[in-house]
């Protein structure tokens, strides 16, 4: 068992996969992923299913905020962003889903970033 934020834990269960309990063994994100871990410093855990080569991102309250096949994250400062091929989703650092108008004035404000590094589909950038 793995500590994720605030009161959450990534765990297992033998037999059917990772999810997230809380202390009192509250289950929030049921036990079927391949993997689950936090985003960087953010307040989102990513479950993937491999089978599926899909990605569902959670809140920092544990509500799922999108699923996306096929998709590639950034990490950035103040938000993160998933796409594939299809669509494009920008999150804020708790799980909340901005339109990109209502991230204008932070991308503006963000300057020039460059790519850090590259690990299991995750982007990170820095100034």
């Amino acid at each position: 068992m793995d500590y994720a934020f605030d009161k959450y834990f990534i765990a297992y269960k033998n037999g059917q996969g990772l999810g997230v309990i809380d202390r009192e063994n509250n289950k929030y994100i049921d036990f079927k992923y391949d993997a689950v871990s936090r985003l960087s410093d953010k307040k989102i855990i990513k479950a993937e299913d491999s089978d599926l080569n899909q990605i569902t991102l959670f809140s920092k309250n544990m509500e799922e905020i999108i699923t996306m096949q096929n998709a590639f994250i950034s990490i950035h400062d103040d938000y993160v962003e998933i796409y594939n091929e299809q669509e494009q989703v920008f999150v804020d650092n708790d799980g909340n889903v901005k339109k990109a108008e209502e991230l204008e004035q932070v991308l503006n404000n963000l300057g020039e970033y460059y790519l850090t590094y590259k690990e299991n589909n995750e982007f990170y950038y820095t100034k």
